[in-house]
This record gives C-alpha cells, sequence and structure tokens, in this order.
C-alpha cells in the first residue's frame, strides 16, 4: 500500500481530514471467484484491475466538519461509520466499503443524538443489472446516559431505492427530518423502503466492567415467536458482551468476551437493492445473517507497545 494521510484544524470549529491509498492485495481462490464476479474488493469497493491473483484498488476517505457550537457538530464526507460498544455492531459497522455521507450530531447534558444520510451502491437483480444502482441509507441514533452506571440507545433506519417499480425516480424528503420515527413515516406514506429498528444498552460496575447489548429488529411478530414454530419471517439479531479494564488487576490489561445471534434473512429485503448491505457487503455484521458467534479478545499496551490475542468461533 502506498498512500498519505492529512489532516487540520481551524480555530477549533473547522476540521477536516483526507486518506487515500493505492492497495495491491491477494486473496484465497474461494474469495477470489466472488470477487472476480462481483468486480468488489472487500472493504474498498470496486477494483482498479487484476493481474493474476493481485487486485489493484484505490481507496479514498475524508471529511469535513464544523462545530459552531460545543454541542453541535456537523460533517459531510466518505468514509465509514460504527453504532455500538461492541466488537461487533448489529446496527451499523464498518465492515463495507466507504460512502458519502452527511452526519449531524447533537451532545447535551445526558443526551448524544446522531442523524446521518447516506448514498450506498448495490447491483438491482431484479432489473437483471449487475451494474452498482444508487441507494439511499437514513439513520437515527441517540444514546441516553440515564445514570452515572447505565447507558440506553437507540437506532433506526431506512434503505430506500431512489427508483419505484416503474423506474421513475423519487426521494422521500420526510426521511430528511431529524426528528421524526421513520417507521411511522414509513406506513404513512404506503412506502416499500426497508426499515429496521435496534435497542441497546450498556451498565457499568465498579468502573472496569461494562456488559452491553444490542438487539436489532427487522420484522418480528411475538405471536410467532411464542409459537415456537422458528417461523423464518422473524428476522432479528441479538448482541450480548461483557469489557473488563485493567484485567486481573493488570493495568491497561483488557478482556472481552462477546456473543452474536443473527436469525436468518435479518437485513435482507424482497428485491436486492433495498438489502442492508452497499457494494455485495453486510452494512452491519460481516456475516450478514444466520450465524451465532462467540468473539474472546484480550488487548495489553504499555508504553509505545501493544499486544492483542483474540479468538473467533
Amino acid at each position: 500500500q502506498l498512500g498519505i494521510s492529512v489532516g487540520g484544524k481551524f480555530k477549533k470549529k473547522v476540521a477536516f481530514r483526507f486518506d487515500g491509498f493505492y492497495g495491491i492485495v491477494s486473496f484465497p481462490s474461494l474469495s477470489r471467484s466472488k470477487i472476480d464476479s462481483t468486480e468488489i474488493v472487500p472493504g474498498f469497493g470496486e477494483y482498479l484491475k487484476a493481474d493474476g491473483e493481485n487486485y489493484h484498488y484505490l481507496s479514498v476517505s475524508g471529511h469535513l466538519s464544523y462545530s459552531p457550537w460545543r454541542e453541535l457538530n456537523l460533517q459531510a464526507g466518505i468514509g465509514k461509520n460504527f453504532f455500538g460498544e461492541g466488537y461487533r455492531s448489529l446496527f451499523l459497522s464498518d465492515n463495507s466499503a466507504s460512502y458519502p455521507f452527511v452526519k449531524a450530531t447533537v451532545d447535551i447534558w445526558k443526551f448524544k443524538y446522531i442523524w446521518m444520510f447516506g448514498a450506498l451502491k448495490e447491483p438491482d437483480l431484479d432489473r437483471a443489472n449487475n451494474k452498482l444502482q444508487n441507494k439511499l441509507l437514513f439513520t437515527h441514533y441517540l444514546s441516553w446516559n440515564a445514570t452515572k452506571w447505565l447507558n440506553l440507545n437507540f437506532f433506526e433506519a431506512i434503505v430506500s431505492n431512489p427508483v419505484d417499480s416503474m423506474g421513475v425516480s423519487y426521494f422521500n424528503i420526510n426521511y430528511l427530518n431529524p426528528v421524526i420515527f421513520f417507521r411511522p413515516t414509513e406506513f404513512s406514506g404506503g412506502s416499500a423502503d426497508n426499515a429496521l429498528l435496534g435497542l441497546g444498552g450498556k451498565i457499568k460496575l465498579w468502573k472496569k466492567y461494562h456488559f452491553y447489548s444490542q438487539v436489532i429488529i427487522d420484522e418480528f411478530v411475538l405471536s410467532e415467536l411464542r409459537s415456537g414454530n422458528d417461523w423464518w419471517g422473524n428476522k432479528y439479531g441479538i448482541q450480548a458482551g461483557l469489557k473488563v479494564f485493567d484485567l486481573l488487576n493488570i493495568e491497561n490489561l483488557f478482556g472481552r468476551i462477546e456473543y452474536n445471534l443473527i436469525r436468518p434473512y435479518t437485513y435482507s429485503y424482497s428485491n436486492s437493492i433495498n438489502n442492508y448491505g452497499s457494494h455485495y457487503q453486510p452494512l452491519a455484521h460481516p456475516s450478514g445473517a444466520n450465524v451465532e458467534e462467540l468473539v474472546a479478545q484480550i488487548h495489553y499496551h504499555k508504553n509505545r507497545y501493544s499486544f492483542e490475542l483474540k479468538g473467533v468461533f
């Protein structure tokens, strides 16, 4: 890889950052077959050229940030975003390729609120077109420090196809409302867009123990869950984890154990372009759905040196 990174600030209100690099990477044969069919390098988007087993790609990310007040930050750029406390995120992670976004963050008292609008790309297979098409992502994320030891957070997202079934371009301006819940807006407008809801939380005990969790709901029918028939239409995911700081009373030794369960078909949709993904990759967990996972991690740092041991089952 060969690249450049530039950043700076101006009078504490304006900041910018730019990262760009040219990379050459190779993959095992199983991964190469998928890359050849999609022309996508995982995590970086479309490749420039293929040279035998090597793929050449260009990665560009950066943002311009403006804070008119201490409580408000406005940001526009190209990059990735991550919501949550875990090693994984069931809401939105940095798994897929960078995408253009506009984001506003309000941080007042015990509340932190993020509104974000992003432009993603996905093939529209219903139109027998493997070329990447534009689609839109609208998200809200609210974090509330209810007490010194309890945090609750709420997440919602809409993936919208800017071209309807008749091939006509449209834009639902209601999604730009920074305070409205998407689900009622979607129902009232008769929209066929893909909606997700999430609930998360964190509990701090004795400062060094942090229990955290996320629940994502794509579709959910309580009666079907109670029936125990394992209905495919109940699409949801659950995360539970524990972070320990100064593990075994050793300074700078960090430990984590995390469990993730995502039901089959979660994040998916009746058409390819409205799924919760971008550039043929999931926007949340790297494995998408139909996964049960356990992650264990130990990290230690001392001065300029750091060591990490991680296992994923």
